[in-house]
């Protein structure tokens, strides 16, 4: 029978696509992705702490897809996953409520944050499939 989660991670914070404990490369996507939401939640008028619970959902129903999809991690790193994206959406909501950004202000930086997590996101994923691929 597998495991739910695997061992701790050597490090606390990894600088790299290998997992970390707490934080990795994997931290900047999930920190992105927040900041997308949370963009596009207060684009839609949704209120910050709606907005957060939301958001809390989202990040842990992936993080239990990625279980089923047997894409291990340690707990204390699907913890901190789940909380970056959270704390990334209620950091970009809370700035483009303060900043007040124009129609095309706020489009740009969403589709700037797209591509950037985007790119990370091909990044990650080309390496652990590489890894998967080779034992590595």
């Amino acid at each position: 029978m597998r495991r739910l989660f695997e061992p701790p991670a050597p490090r606390l914070i990894e600088p790299s696509w290998n997992h970390g404990r707490f934080l990795d490369l994997w931290s900047f996507i999930h920190l992105l992705t927040g900041a997308l939401l949370g963009l596009a939640a207060w684009w839609l008028g949704i209120p910050l702490a709606r907005t957060f619970l939301i958001v809390v959902g989202l990040a842990t129903l992936y993080e239990v897809i990625e279980i089923l999809l047997q894409v291990s991690e340690d707990a204390e790193n699907v913890l901190t996953d789940i909380i970056v994206t959270s704390l990334g959406s209620a950091l970009a909501w809370w700035l483009a409520s303060t900043a007040h950004p124009g129609t095309v202000t706020a489009a740009w930086t969403f589709a700037s944050i797209v591509v950037l997590d985007a790119f990370l996101f091909s990044l990650g994923w080309r390496h652990y499939l590489k890894k998967k691929l080779y034992g590595g």
